[in-house]
């Protein structure tokens, strides 16, 4: 079985956001894994999967970026489309929140 980022960071590290069921992770260490893995800082496409942990697919983002939503930073390298580490990040911290205020 093939591991990712998010199976290596320290238990001990992550925090309960009052009581929510899900925790929070540390947002700096993911961000340094991140920039290992993808030294520009840009994160194709097609690797978001992989380097989300499978939390974002390649497809939905595609069809976000269609509809005008997304990940914010989005820029095309030849004919693939890069999102910035930072970017993906925020994305994924907005739907945290979004399912934690439900």
């Amino acid at each position: 079985m093939k591991r990712n980022f998010l199976d290596k960071i320290d238990p001990a590290k992550k925090t309960l956001d009052q009581g929510a069921a899900s925790a929070v992770l540390n947002v700096d260490e993911i961000k340094i894994r991140l920039l290992d893995k993808f030294p520009l800082g840009l994160v194709p496409r097609n690797k978001i999967n992989e380097a989300t942990g499978g939390v974002l697919h390649q497809n939905t983002m595609a069809n976000m970026d269609s509809k005008g939503g997304g990940i914010v930073g989005r820029v095309m390298i030849g004919n693939k489309t890069c999102y910035p580490i930072d970017g993906i990040l925020a994305h994924i911290l907005n739907k945290v929140k979004e399912t934690v205020q439900c």
